[in-house]
């Protein structure tokens, strides 16, 4: 993210909406960014109870500032950290600065903006005070155990459709079994199928322990391999629920109106 306090006043509302979609504007061009950020810049919104950003808060009071008409200028995404300033997080003050980065990092602490709304952010909100090590060590590990399940049960879907396809080949008395998808090759179908039977294990010990939360699932008893195996893609759909991927990476899912400018 660009220090926006290296542009003039004059600069920064030329990556802004215009002053009639946004009038809280009009102190900005008064003031300059210091001051105005000191007088009217909105807090960024937390939970009561946790302390953490509450994002949909934040969306809303955004809305609330401009038209809601207006289109942000997207010459491009980028990710906005719903927790700022970044060496907050890496300073040496904090007693476990890789988590502080690692909870910062984390998809469901960061969202796809447009180049514009993300400067629109920073200019008028200030951020939230950093939560508690223990807060974020907790966050860290849910996000880290959903991680880690959504990736085992990816590899079981693709085993599973992979299985499904492959067809035995003889080649000069060498059996082989061909993927006519993609093209890949294996001699030994029962260990793919060990590998995928194994994953499914994972997955039922962890909702037998209570280390997911499948409430959404709680009327379908996960107590064997088939009835887990036709729950695959819904099960991965609770482990991503409320991300999306973009460039590969993973973040929160929000509805910001846009247009693509060059």
């Amino acid at each position: 993210m660009t220090d926006l306090a290296e542009f003039s006043t004059h600069e920064l509302l030329e990556r802004l909406p215009p002053i009639d979609k946004a009038p809280i504007l009009e102190k900005l061009a008064t003031l300059g960014l210091r001051r105005f950020q000191n007088e009217h810049a909105i807090p960024t919104p937390v939970d009561r109870e946790t302390g953490l950003v509450d994002h949909e808060a934040l969306m809303n009071e955004m809305r609330l500032l401009v038209d809601p008409q207006y289109k942000w200028q997207a010459p491009f995404f980028d990710e906005h950290h719903l927790y700022w300033y970044a060496h907050r997080y890496k300073t040496s003050f904090q007693p476990n600065p890789a988590l502080a980065v690692e909870f910062r990092d984390s998809a469901f602490n960061k969202f796809w903006a447009p180049r514009q709304y993300h400067d629109f952010l920073h200019t008028v909100t200030v951020p939230s005070d950093v939560p508690s090590t223990d807060r974020m060590r907790s966050e860290v590990k849910n996000y880290r155990r959903k991680s880690y399940i959504y990736r085992i049960t990816t590899n079981a879907i693709v085993l599973s459709d992979r299985l499904s396809r492959i067809k035995p080949q003889n080649n000069r008395g060498d059996i082989m079994y061909i993927d006519p998808e993609t093209r890949s090759i294996t001699r030994n179908p029962e260990a793919l199928d060990q590998w995928r039977e194994e994953f499914i294990r994972y997955i039922e010990r962890s909702h037998r322990k209570g280390l997911i939360d499948l409430s959404q699932l709680a009327t379908i008893d996960l107590t064997d391999i088939e009835t887990v195996v036709e729950l695959l893609p819904q099960i991965r759909d609770l482990m991503d629920e409320g991300l999306v991927r973009h460039k590969g990476k993973a973040a929160l899912g929000v509805n910001i109106p846009f247009e693509k400018v060059a």
